[in-house]
């Protein structure tokens, strides 16, 4: 798939043939009889290109057909095998050997022409990415490699950028890239950028990275400045990698794909995370753009043609209200010319209120309601079941969020001590406004939490999901956008957690207390497998998620990964599972199986 044009199979079974899907008429697949070990259709237009083998050699024979007119172009002998090779254009194309990169254009009687040597870094690497730029002043060659002996499981990528113009190579660390165009405010020039993904281990630690970059200074001009991101990958998927990468230039987005089918979203200009989630259970190994739609397709191992795009009529809101960024969400709408941004302009002064559930909005709204509402706060931890809270409400008990009340920091949340006007204390998890993951994460906790009553599992006492209108001001315009505010109250327990007890040398443990916790945490995790209908799979189980009360008793915490799965289903079928989209998410992903 060097398109979203063309897909092209090579069959070998019973007999060598390729079989040609049309995009434009899927159903209407060409089939020819070959002889080649791999075919490329051009990108534009129905010309073929073949590469086979000569037997008994190393030797490469290329041939390039017009399907149409049934006509050979033309042919050429390569010295030596070609390794990988690409359509880099619709009239070039890139052939990869051992040692050296050609480009062979498909007008005239040329030969292909050698455009520089690889870097050491590529030696005995799989090639598995060529492109260049739209000048073709620039080009890049990525491949990949065994993992380093301390983690073999996550490969290595290496990248080597070469400038046509100077005539000399940079070896860099990437797993995908990609080039792309800018309009920097200040130069009517153009300015060409460079995308890369890389992820690889540094004194033990896993380093994840999204680079956006410009080449080629122009002197006098605005030039673009470097933009850095993480790539932040679930705790299940640290051996994934980044295996393609697409821009949309309509959007000014960056798809970014990994291997076992995670899909990375980032705003090019400012590498803004925007969006992830998992597309595809199955391995990712060829994408290509979508022209028309400013997405991307995808084929998988087993055969199925993905396609994603965005959602343009819930791209901007979900921009402003979920990542609470009102100037990406207007200058995504003025890019692409969107929707959304229009509901966001305000005329009053700036304020900030709240704008309530529909439940508090059906009760009553007196000062007898907020008395009553005090009166549970003072029996909350003995509440049965979890009670609803404002954020004004967890906002006072943990005096504004401050530093002083701070317990603790985790990916996905800031832990807080609340105290009551009686004394009671709970411990307040305010969940971090992360692009696409902070509702399943607040459901997961909230759900399995509500499930689950033991004595080694943490107990959920409240919780806080509720929008705050905020007014902001962008090029001399308000607007008006929403954030939401999410919140676990959970019961507060004074031992601290297993893993600043294991780390303290100050704090004695003998054997008879080691067994208890041990004991403990094994009565949890059996009570999450086996005391409901369908298990819980806890998925991120470790020292710091084992909470200690007074007495050193253990409890399980932190279920924000958790999958709920059914018992008839295995766990490996089941893990992150889910190959679409949430239709009220800023994305959609249609399917077909080829």
């Amino acid at each position: 798939m060097e398109s979203d044009r063309y897909i092209c199979v090579r069959e070998t079974s019973p007999h060598n043939s390729i079989v040609i899907i049309d995009m434009a008429m899927p159903s209407q697949p060409l089939r020819r009889p070959i002889t080649a070990d791999s075919a490329l259709m051009n990108p534009n237009t129905r010309i073929l290109a073949l590469k086979a083998q000569i037997p008994g050699t190393t030797q490469d024979h290329l041939q390039i057909f017009n399907i149409e007119a049934k006509t050979k172009v033309k042919s050429h002998q390569m010295p030596v095998q070609v390794v990988f090779w690409k359509w880099i254009t619709p009239k070039l194309l890139g052939l990869v050997t051992q040692t050296s990169v050609y480009h062979w254009s498909i007008e005239g009687d040329s030969e292909p022409a050698k455009m520089f040597d690889r870097t050491a870094n590529l030696a005995n690497n799989q090639i598995i990415n060529y492109r260049c730029d739209p000048a073709e002043k620039w080009l890049m060659l990525i491949g990949i490699a065994p993992g380093a002996p301390e983690r073999p499981q996550l490969v290595k990528g290496n990248m080597q950028l070469f400038s046509v113009g100077q005539q000399r190579s940079q070896a860099l660390e990437a797993h995908a890239a990609s080039f792309a165009t800018i309009k920097v405010p200040g130069n009517e020039n153009p300015s060409t950028l460079i995308c890369f993904a890389s992820k690889a281990t540094n004194a033990g630690q896993i380093t994840s990275k999204l680079t956006v970059a410009a080449l080629g200074a122009q002197p006098g001009k605005p030039g673009f400045s470097m933009q850095q991101a993480d790539l932040l990958f679930p705790p299940d998927f640290q051996d994934d990698f980044p295996v393609a990468m697409q821009i949309s230039q309509k959007y000014g987005l960056v798809y970014l794909i990994t291997k076992l089918g995670l899909l990375f979203v980032y705003d090019l200009e400012t590498a803004t995370p925007v969006y992830r989630n998992r597309i595809s259970p199955d391995p990712i190994f060829l994408t290509a753009e979508s022209s028309t739609t400013g997405g991307f397709y995808a084929i998988t191992r087993r055969g199925q043609v993905l396609h994603a795009t965005v959602n343009d009529a819930t791209l901007v809101t979900f921009v402003s209200g979920q990542l609470n960024n009102l100037e990406l969400a207007v200058n995504l709408a003025k890019r692409a010319n969107l929707p959304g941004a229009e509901n966001l302009f305000y005329q009053d002064d700036p304020q900030e209120s709240t704008t309530p559930s529909k439940s508090s909005m059906d009760g009553p709204s007196s000062d007898h309601a907020e008395a009553s509402r005090s009166s549970h706060l003072n029996s909350y931890l003995s509440a049965t079941d979890p009670m609803a809270m404002t954020i004004q409400e967890l906002h006072r008990i943990t005096d504004g969020f401050s530093e002083k009340r701070l317990l603790g920091k985790g990916g996905f949340g800031t832990v807080y001590k609340g105290i009551f006007d009686n004394g009671e204390v709970i411990a307040v998890k305010k969940l971090h406004n992360m692009p696409g993951l902070v509702e399943d994460q607040f459901k997961n906790e909230l759900l399995n939490l509500m499930a689950v009553k033991h004595q080694n599992i943490i107990r959920l006492v409240g919780y806080c999901s509720e929008a705050k209108q905020i007014v902001g001001e962008h090029e001399g315009k308000k607007y008006l956008f929403y954030r939401e505010e999410r919140a676990l109250c959970l019961e507060y327990l004074q031992g601290g957690n297993l893993e600043e007890l294991l780390s303290d040398g100050s704090r004695k443990i003998d054997w008879e207390e080691c067994y208890k916790i041990i004991k403990g945490i094994c009565q949890g995790i059996n009570h999450l497998h086996t005391g409901s209908k369908d298990p819980i799979y806890h998925l991120d189980l470790k020292p710091a998620n084992i909470l200690l009360d007074r007495n050193r008793i253990p409890k399980i915490g932190d279920f924000g990964l958790s999958r709920l799965l059914p018992s008839t289903e295995t766990f490996v079928t089941k893990t992150y599972s889910g190959t679409t989209l949430p239709k009220t998410g800023p994305r959609r992903c249609s399917q077909k199986q080829c």
